[in-house]
């Protein structure tokens, strides 16, 4: 994570992925990730935390508020109660996963298949290396505290067939299954309630195996195979068992253990970002972490992010004075004092209608900090300096938002163009557009999806609309255009940068590479962003000592948003 020679700006509380959560309490959690990265949360707000090592970290777990452990690549931390410490490994490895039953029942897995260890409150050893000991496959959470130094592994004894194994305090015994696959998990409730997935690969007719999940029950007697489910068993909390869907996608389903043994869809992840764990101090206290920094929170029926950039970045709008917001998923973050935060947008977001949400946003405009507008689906969302609202606009198919410096919103659709006043919304223009950009209210540079399904660079000086020129493809996704003054029109369609001049549409692509982002900060002050960097231009391209990102520009300063970091110029 860096910017290069551009200006890397402060995103709170930081934006190094993180990659494990575990929550002690409502109001004592612990989330741990790259270069050393140890945040806390106290109930009110989320702080970093002195951390001694710059390893990246990979788990954490909690017995109570002094008996913290966190491990990692060639290391493993404890917590005191006051400072975090480092401790001596009982591996030269990574400590991939640590979970327990006590302070003083502690297990921990590393990378190779026998790094099975355990802590009884004055030192490691390692059951791993006991005759019988299961080969553990470290992806996921392949092992469970069972309470009374034992636990629950699983593997593969044959490389074929699920294998599980149970460490009764001083040897090892093996259940075989019929069921087909490796076991990557195992959670439990309890020694008669455990539950774990075996992954098999199915080689089809691609060039990659497919992989197949197989749901597995142990009732106290006996493991069997049940109905499977879109994921794999993990423990957010003691006596819980979860399964998410999606795989760390911005969207996936979690699904909890019900009485009966049955689990039922409780928690929708829309929009946050790309998760990668999460922990419980109750089904509805709910915290959730993952790249560039995120920070979540779910009382079960909402989801508010705490963090910066770590979600789809729709949209940056830098106004002037060094304001600045942008669309990150489902919610917004803010530039205020030259510190971005996450903006909380509550029910603004969510479709009225059916309740779901938060709706990822695309767009946003403003006239300045107390007055935004943002984009999402079929409905705007506004910010006047107290309060968000939501306001459903009848073209719908929302695709851009420009606002004037007075304060004049107008919202492109796929039926128009629409300004919106103090009882609603006027349609100025018909016609499918995809994106805009403006001077002012008569002075409108728009890229038009027209009949002939080519995309149009068109004018709008407040009364007529023009068509100055075609561009050779036709893309239904919206695009980003920026001028500089009606000679000076720039335009990504179709993953290429075209200029207007005037009179004469160019093709002007820095690179053979897909373009998706582009900021106009004066003539001949042009910035890209494409798959292959950040490119400049003043009157040639160059490639610039900076990573490439969604791009803005207000009063000569550029902002370049990507996961987890905001670059600024200067």
């Amino acid at each position: 994570m860096g910017c290069g020679s551009w200006v890397l700006e402060q995103v709170v509380p930081q934006a190094h992925s993180l990659r494990a959560v575990w929550a002690v309490s409502s109001d004592d959690v612990w989330a741990v990730g790259d270069a050393g990265a140890i945040v806390h949360w106290d109930g009110a707000a989320w702080t970093v935390a002195a951390s001694p090592t710059q390893a990246n970290l990979l788990t954490v777990w909690g017995a109570d508020a002094a008996h913290v452990w966190a491990g990692g690549q060639g290391v493993l931390l404890k917590f005191d109660g006051s400072t975090w410490q480092m401790q001596p490994s009982p591996t030269s490895g990574s400590i991939n996963f640590i979970s327990g039953a006590a302070a003083d029942d502690v297990w921990a897995t590393g990378p190779a298949a026998r790094d099975v260890y355990h802590w009884d409150g004055a030192q490691w050893t390692q059951p791993g290396a006991a005759s019988g000991a299961p080969y553990i496959l470290n992806i996921g959470t392949p092992i469970w505290p069972a309470g009374g130094e034992r636990a629950w592994a699983g593997g593969c004894a044959d490389h074929v067939h699920a294998s599980l194994f149970l460490w009764d305090g001083s040897g090892w015994s093996r259940i075989d299954t019929a069921v087909a696959g490796c076991v990557h998990a195992i959670a439990g409730t309890s020694p008669s309630d455990v539950w774990a997935t075996a992954v098999e690969y199915v080689h089809g007719g691609g060039s990659f195996p497919t992989p197949v999940n197989h749901s597995l029950h142990w009732d106290g007697a006996r493991w069997s195979e049940v109905p499977a489910l879109p994921g794999s068993f993990f423990s957010p909390a003691r006596g819980e068992v979860w399964v998410v869907s999606g795989g760390g996608s911005t969207d996936g389903y979690v699904y909890a253990r019900a009485d009966g043994g049955h689990f039922h869809d409780f928690l929708w992840l829309p929009n946050i970002g790309y998760t990668t764990a999460m922990a419980a101090a109750g089904t509805a206290d709910v915290f959730i972490v993952g790249e560039g920094g995120l920070l979540a929170h779910s009382d079960g029926k909402m989801i508010r992010r705490f963090t910066g950039p770590n979600a789809g970045i729709g949209s940056l709008w830098a106004g002037s004075g060094g304001h600045a917001w942008a669309t990150v998923g489902g919610s917004l973050i803010r530039r205020d004092n030259g510190c971005w935060s996450n903006v909380d947008v509550g029910k603004a977001a969510y479709d009225q209608s059916t309740g779901v949400g938060p709706l990822r946003m695309w767009q946003l405009s403003g006239s300045g900090p107390d007055d935004v507008w943002a984009t999402a689906g079929t409905f705007a969302v506004h910010w006047d300096g107290e309060t968000f609202s939501q306001h459903v606009i009848p073209g719908g198919g929302l695709t851009g938002v420009w606002v004037s410096p007075s304060g004049d919103a107008l919202f492109l659709s796929t039926s128009g163009v629409y300004r919106a006043d103090g009882s609603g919304f006027t349609r100025v223009l018909d016609g499918s557009y995809l994106s805009m950009w403006a001077a002012s209210e008569s002075d409108i540079w728009l890229v038009q999806q027209d009949p002939a399904a080519l995309s149009s660079l068109v004018h709008f000086d407040g009364v007529a609309t023009t068509v100055v020129g075609h561009f050779p493809w036709s893309d239904g996704a919206p695009k980003t255009i920026s001028a500089s003054g009606d000679d000076d029109v720039w335009a990504t369609v179709a993953d290429t940068v075209w200029h207007f001049d005037g009179s004469l549409m160019t093709d002007m692509r820095p690179s053979p590479a897909r373009v998706y982002s582009l900021a106009v900060a004066a003539r001949n002050d042009v910035w890209v962003s494409s798959l292959d960097g950040l490119w400049h231009f003043d009157g040639a391209w160059s490639k610039a000592d900076a990573p490439p990102g969604v791009l803005s520009a207000s009063d000569g300063v550029v902002y370049s948003l990507g996961l987890g970091r905001i670059c600024r110029r200067p």
